[in-house]
């Protein structure tokens, strides 16, 4: 019987020894650098991949997105010269390439919330794939990269950045930032121009994403210590050969120092523009600088104890105040016993230096920043950055103390292993459970108030949405939150509204116009100014005070002249007292503005045909 001849490959028969081989070659090809990058991107898209379903929340996403028509506009001429131009009108501070990605989004999905998240999961994607680039490129070993890319890729503090969509900027900094650092490294390896020109062009746009790097030029010069070798802090400050003064140790670093001088002046811009852009009244706690420091000494054991042990997550976290001593003691003790450590050692472990460095720079302009944004002690979104840093610590300091206890490399890498698997095990078992609490604005508050001893925006935020929900069980406990708010912060214009809110929905209007008088008191040109000068005359209103109501309809309206409920409202006003010509006048801008609202319509053909009617 003839034998078969074959032509394919596939139809090949294996043989015992080419079975070995064949897996020899498939084990190869998975631990290929492009392999292992892909095998960390995919553990990223696993754990996010849910947030397909998750909705907006409340804090923040509402005033960002949902009720920003610049973003709901989608991309338009108009809207992009928002972004970058209109400084009076910003909300938080100047980022205006993180405005533009939301206002593509909106292009793109409209109000499907998934879709935002899928933006945000997809450029924590990419930069887990740079991660691992850069990591590569500093530490020349893949596997060291592969773990530091996993761990980015899924350490529960991360799930601010990525599942919150206002925290787009974070996922876009850290794009472009990590873009800046890949095309730096190869600028000072080959000298090339387009190199360079790369990295200020990314730079430049994680700058306009958030102005968190404005410490990069700090980062650089620990890569050019290590892995680049261009200085050496010993080198600099203990020469040693015939010329050992310290002006010329000094002259031989000033070139990798002149060079860093464009860099800083690029970031000093981005400070400039992130304060004067800031609005004066976002936050109305106010925290001495001795207060802020002192928390920022606090807050970094915090951090290091959260990389290990990430339990316990809220979207906000309240204030030691006072501060404690003891423990205030005790962190300043253990940054200075780490900093001589890294000092003492960084010359044999040059990582030691870099990583360190990297998250305390990295930390620097969150924990101790210029009054930017509401004051928070500490915030996950802060470490999205920095804990690569720690990563690189974590990964090769196991690596250093795994070679000390065993020479026998195969024991070394099983037990290696081993302990990767365990920590990330852990990472994703605590990943899991808290991503389901970013469900909706329900569950963020209500895990962040379990886990935390209160703080008066949690406490606020959540009687708010309580009261949207307009069950008399609901606006019951929204009293009662509210009210937690204002023992916190008495002050709080805010929780002042919002109680005020309360008291109109249960019809206690006298109480009602005390709160949001309070709330103005506090600060007259607060967000919800307009709305507190428009509540007031509404139960004034209700109280059959006409006049003093119309008094302060004109007033909301002074701030917001686009604002229909006034118009509306001194239409009624007109028409109680039979003034159908101004009835017919406020009606008729209420349904300019509001041209899809029933109500606003019916009431203009009313007025419209009482004085077709002759009556006037």
């Amino acid at each position: 019987m003839p034998h078969k001849i074959h032509d394919t490959p596939e139809e090949r028969p294996v043989t015992p020894s080419a079975a070995p081989a064949l897996g020899a070659r498939l084990l190869q090809a998975l631990e290929s650098p492009a392999a292992l990058c892909l095998i960390a991107v995919a553990v990223a898209l696993a754990l996010y991949w849910r947030t397909l379903g998750f909705e907006f929340i409340d804090l923040d996403d509402t005033i960002h997105i949902l009720q920003n028509p610049h973003v709901l506009g989608g991309l338009t001429w108009d809207a992009v010269r928002w972004a970058f131009v209109d400084l009076a009108n910003v909300i938080d501070y100047w980022h205006p390439l993180s405005w533009l990605s939301l206002m593509l989004d909106a292009n793109l999905y409209g109000l499907w919330a998934g879709g935002y998240h899928a933006t945000n999961f997809i450029l924590h994607a990419l930069n887990v794939a740079l991660v691992f680039q850069l990591m590569r490129t500093i530490t020349a070993d893949k596997w060291t990269a592969f773990a530091v890319a996993v761990l980015f890729a899924v350490h529960p503090l991360h799930l601010e950045s990525v599942v919150w969509i206002t925290e787009r900027k974070d996922v876009l900094f850290m794009f472009w930032g990590l873009l800046a650092l890949t095309s730096y490294l190869a600028w000072a390896k080959n000298r090339r121009s387009r190199a360079l020109v790369a990295f200020y062009c990314c730079y430049a746009l994680s700058l306009m994403s958030k102005p968190v790097l404005v410490v990069l030029p700090g980062i650089l010069l620990l890569l050019d210590y290590w892995p680049l070798g261009r200085w050496s802090p010993y080198a600099l400050f203990q020469g040693t050969g015939p010329d050992s003064s310290f002006r010329a140790r000094l002259r031989e670093f000033w070139p990798v120092l002149r060079e860093k001088l464009p860099m800083l002046a690029l970031a000093l811009l981005s400070t400039v523009m992130t304060t004067y852009s800031h609005p004066k009244s976002y936050d109305q706690e106010v925290l001495s600088l001795p207060v802020r420091l002192g928390n920022a000494f606090l807050a970094l054991p915090k951090y290091v104890w959260k990389a290990l042990v990430p339990t316990d997550l809220a979207i906000l976290y309240p204030f030691q105040t006072p501060l404690p001593i003891w423990p205030l003691a005790l962190s300043i003790a253990a940054l200075c016993a780490a900093l001589l450590l890294v000092a003492w050692k960084g010359k044999r472990f040059p990582w030691l230096m870099l990583g360190l460095g990297w998250f305390l720079l990295g930390l620097l302009t969150t924990i101790v920043s210029p009054k930017v944004g509401i004051h928070v002690p500490m915030a996950d979104r802060f470490a999205y950055f920095p804990y690569v840093g720690a990563y690189l610590v974590l990964v090769l300091g196991a690596r250093e103390i795994a070679a000390r206890l065993t020479a026998d490399r195969q024991k070394r890498n099983i037990a290696l292993t081993l302990c990767f698997l365990a920590l990330f095990g852990w990472y994703w078992t605590q990943a899991t459970e808290a991503i389901q609490f970013w469900r909706n604005k329900f569950t963020i508050y209500e895990r962040a108030i379990d886990v935390t001893s209160g703080h008066h925006v949690l406490y606020n935020n959540y009687g708010k949405i309580l009261l949207s929900r307009g069950d008399r069980l609901d606006i019951a406990r929204a009293e009662t939150y509210v009210l937690k708010a204002i023992a916190l912060q008495p002050n709080y214009s805010h929780a002042l509204g919002n109680l005020g809110n309360i008291y109109t929905t249960t019809q206690r209007y006298e109480q009602a116009i005390e709160m949001y008088q309070r709330a103005l008191a506090q600060d007259p040109n607060y967000e919800f100014s307009a709305d507190d000068h428009y509540s007031i005359g509404y139960c004034l209103a209700r109280l059959h005070r006409y006049d003093e109501a119309e008094k302060q309809y004109f007033q909301a309206l002074a701030i917001r002249p686009n604002y229909p409920q006034p118009y509306n409202d001194l239409g009624n006003i007109a028409m109680l007292r039979g003034d159908l010509r101004h009835a017919e006048e406020y009606y008729a801008k209420t349904a300019d503005l509001l041209p899809n609202s029933p109500v606003a319509q019916a009431n203009l053909r009313r007025v419209r045909k009482m004085l077709a009617d002759g009556k006037q």
